[in-house]
């Protein structure tokens, strides 16, 4: 490329089209470059991902599923499973906490995996359907579908997740299947993956109904700033269904002692009015006090509220202070 020097007092008029510039200097004199074409710079990826569809066979809808594998290629079968919910938000934030813990031995390497929204659906649709346990009429958007994407989780996401996934490190589904019954139903260290659950806000909601009514379905659970306020705190009286995991006795090995689901529950400080229509933090504590009341429950719980967070601010910090308790190697709780 050939420049021009130009003097102290040059005045310098600068015309860009797709492909020139133009220099005009203090003599008059115009000198005119052609840029060479540049490819587009290439987008920023997140080391050991990939995202597929997965189709939802009872509503017909697609959703899209990221992931990131661990580090260690061999430990696909038995590295924790951390599901979280509002992926295009929330799957970048916590891949992107975790990686200096993970990567300095602090904390446990973990197949994450991110529910995105239906394709098709605006963001606030989808999750306001899907996240809901309950209808209210209340709303323009449709409620109350929570049930339906909990049974997409469990009988489509999950074997999915073993398909690609746990049959890579070579076990195979039907090995899959007879863990998950053995953890169910026997004493002993259980060779099925620890399932975690992330959810914020509309998916704090979700998390908080499925403790109450799929209480297998996960193992432990990350509650960001859950929205205890729809339907008229509703969560706070959901229809109990048993924890057939507790019933049956199935316990930890180090202790023989029935195994507890642990729930890490997370708000910002300043989440109330005014800063916010909600007040988010008296429903964070409801749901505390709801859960700790459960009758029969082996729940160990653990409570924070984010000085100085409002709602926009509150979950980066939810999500690694609850994966540090839940996968740290150290237990500095």
């Amino acid at each position: 490329m050939r420049f021009i020097a130009l003097t102290k007092s040059a005045a310098i008029g600068l015309c860009l089209n797709a492909a020139t510039f133009t220099v005009q200097a203090d003599n008059h004199s115009t000198a005119t470059t052609t840029l060479a074409t540049q490819a587009p710079p290439a987008g920023f990826t997140l080391p050991r991902t990939e995202v597929f569809t997965l189709r939802d066979p009872s509503s017909g809808r697609n959703y899209q599923i990221a992931v990131q594998r661990p580090k260690d290629s061999s430990r696909l079968a038995t590295a924790p499973q951390v599901y979280l919910l509002d992926s295009p938000y929330a799957f970048p934030i916590v891949t992107g906490a975790i990686r200096f813990p993970v990567g300095s031995g602090t904390m446990e390497d973990a197949l994450v995996i991110g529910v995105g929204f239906a394709e098709g659906d605006r963001g606030q649709a989808s999750r306001v359907r899907d996240y809901t346990p309950t209808e209210d009429k209340d709303w323009k958007l449709a409620t109350g579908g929570a049930a339906a994407h909990a049974d997409f989780i469990e009988k489509t996401l999950f074997p999915e997740i073993s398909r690609r996934y746990l049959a890579q490190a070579t076990v195979t589904d039907s090995q899959v299947t007879a863990s998950t019954t053995s953890q169910s139903a026997s004493a002993g260290t259980p060779s099925a993956p620890r399932r975690i659950f992330i959810g914020n806000s509309l998916g704090g909601l979700f998390g908080g109904w499925l403790i109450q009514a799929r209480p297998v379905l996960f193992d432990d659970y990350i509650l960001g700033s859950p929205s205890v306020w729809f339907d008229d705190e509703s969560l706070l009286t959901t229809s109990l269904v048993r924890d057939t995991a507790a019933d049956q006795g199935a316990t930890n090995a180090a202790t023989d002692k029935p195994t507890p689901n642990r729930v890490f529950i997370a708000v910002g400080a300043r989440e109330f009015p005014p800063q916010q229509q909600h007040d988010m933090v008296a429903g964070a504590r409801k749901l505390k006090a709801r859960l700790e009341a459960l009758p029969g429950r082996q729940i160990e719980l653990k409570y924070l509220e984010i000085p100085e967070a409002d709602h926009g601010m509150a979950f980066p910090t939810t999500a690694i202070h609850g994966l540090t308790w839940l996968l740290g190697h150290s237990n500095n709780d």
